[in-house]
């Protein structure tokens, strides 16, 4: 099931290109940010090192960064999180222009109650990231379908 050169797409729900032109696709010398420029944050990035929206990364990026911290459930700050663990690993990111990276977003309330809690683990990713991540997540692979465009993995946590 694992392959290094596989594409992993991180995509929010609510997030849209505005255009069709994008060609979604990874690159083996960086972690690629997408959506770099926002319609709820008039189309700019919003803040230095913002790393939500979409994601691309391979599957041997993913990994050499851990994937993502199991202690983010909920809404908010788990993108920031995964951008310090690919800088921790020694990774690069690249951004999509603002001209190119521009997406629709949905807007919708989120439950902004532990955000600052949130904010603290991002803080602490460098003390925990080779702990917490794909290593010491519980899970069980339901099920592999492959559709037309893509692969979906369901999956079970524990």
């Amino acid at each position: 099931m694992y392959n290094p050169n596989d594409c992993y797409f991180f995509h929010d729900v609510d997030t849209i290109p505005e255009s069709g032109i994008l060609t979604y696709c990874c690159s083996p010398n960086s972690v690629i940010h997408y959506a770099s420029a926002r319609s709820t944050r008039e189309f700019t990035m919003g803040y230095e090192g913002y790393f939500g929206g979409v994601v691309a990364a391979t599957a041997s990026q993913f990994r050499r960064a851990n994937g993502f911290s199991n202690g983010f459930w909920g809404w908010g700050a788990e993108d920031d999180e995964f951008r310090e663990r690919v800088l921790a690993s020694g990774q690069r990111i690249s951004r999509i222009p603002l001209a190119e990276g521009r997406y629709l977003v949905f807007d919708h309330s989120r439950d902004k109650s532990n955000y600052n809690e949130r904010l603290k683990k991002v803080k602490e990713v460098s003390k925990v990231w080779k702990q917490d991540g794909l290593n010491s997540a519980k899970y069980s692979v339901d099920a592999i379908l492959d559709k037309t465009y893509y692969t979906e993995i369901q999956v079970r946590f524990y």
